[in-house]
C-alpha cells in the first residue's frame, strides 16, 4: 500500500514537473528541457531514489532535480557547459551509447561497493532493437543493480505479456500517464535492483490520443481526484503545495544562465 505522505510527495513531484517544464522552455540546452505530459512517468521513477544512487536521463535531464536531496546548482552549471548535442530533437547514436556506457559502468561500480546503490537511466528516445539487445544483454550477463526505463508506444502493450525477458531481463509495461501504478513497478524494480536480484526493463506506455480519448485525461487531473477521493487532498494543501514548489522553482531560477 503506498502511503499517504507518498502519494503527496508524488502529487507534489508532477506539479513540479509542469510548472518547471514551462517556465524553464527555452532557457536551457535541449537535452536538459523537461517534456511536458512525461510528468506522472518522472515523478514515480524518481520518488524512491536518493543521492547515492545514479540516475542518468538521455533527454530531460533536469529530470535530476527530483531525486531526493539533489542541488540545483550543480545541474544548472551542468546545463550551461555542455551544448546541445540533440539534433532537430533526436540524440545521436554515439551520444546515446556514451549515456548508456555511463549507466552501465555506474551499476557495474555499484554492485561490487558497500551499500545498496542502484542505477537508473530512463530513455525519451527511439532506440534501435539491436543496441537495447546489447544493452540489456550487458545488464543481465552483469546481474547489475540497474533499472532500465524507457517510453514506447501503447499499440506494443499486447507483445508485452507478465513476467516476460527481454534477453534475460524481467520486462514490465505500465500506462506512463499513471503514477500510482509507475511508481509501484518502479519502486519495487528499485527495490530489486537494491537487494542485487539484477536489473529490470520497465516500458512505460505512451498512449496515441485519438478522437475517443477522454477529454480530461491529465496526469495531474487524474491523480487530484484519487486523492481527493481518498480524503487526502483539499483546496488549502493543494494551493499550499504550489506555493511551496513556486517558491522553490523561483528561488533556482535566478542560477540559469541563458
Amino acid at each position: 500500500m503506498i502511503s499517504r505522505e507518498k502519494m503527496i510527495a508524488l502529487y507534489s513531484a508532477m506539479v513540479k514537473h509542469r510548472l518547471l517544464a514551462a517556465q524553464t522552455e527555452g532557457k536551457l540546452a535541449k537535452p536538459w528541457q523537461l517534456t511536458p505530459g512525461l510528468e506522472a512517468t518522472v515523478a514515480a521513477i524518481t520518488a524512491d531514489l536518493g543521492h547515492k544512487d545514479t540516475f542518468l536521463a538521455t533527454e530531460s535531464k533536469l529530470a535530476s532535480v527530483f531525486v531526493s536531496r539533489s542541488r540545483w546548482q550543480d545541474l544548472f552549471d551542468a546545463s550551461a557547459s555542455k551544448s546541445a548535442h540533440a539534433r532537430n530533437g533526436h540524440i545521436p547514436a554515439s551520444a546515446l551509447a556514451k549515456e548508456f556506457s555511463a549507466a552501465l559502468a555506474a551499476a557495474n561500480a555499484l554492485k561490487t561497493s558497500k551499500g545498496n546503490a542502484v542505477a537508473l537511466i530512463f530513455c525519451e528516445s527511439r532506440i534501435k532493437a539491436d543496441f537495447w539487445r546489447k544493452q540489456l544483454q550487458a545488464a543481465s550477463r552483469g546481474n547489475l543493480p540497474i533499472v532500465l526505463v524507457r517510453l514506447v508506444s501503447d499499440t506494443r502493450r499486447a507483445h508485452v505479456a507478465p513476467g516476460a525477458l527481454a534477453f534475460g531481463v524481467p520486462r514490465i509495461a505500465v500506462d506512463a500517464a499513471d503514477v500510482l501504478a509507475v511508481y509501484r513497478v518502479g519502486s519495487e524494480s528499485i527495490a530489486r535492483a537494491r537487494h542485487r536480484r539484477g536489473p529490470t526493463l520497465i516500458e512505460c506506455l505512451i498512449a496515441k490520443h485519438t478522437a475517443s480519448t477522454p477529454a480530461d485525461s491529465d496526469p495531474i487531473h487524474a491523480m487530484e481526484r484519487v486523492l481527493t477521493k481518498k480524503r487526502i487532498l483539499n483546496a488549502p494543501l493543494k494551493q499550499k503545495i504550489e506555493s511551496r514548489i513556486g517558491r522553490e522553482i523561483s528561488k533556482a531560477l535566478h542560477l540559469i544562465v541563458v
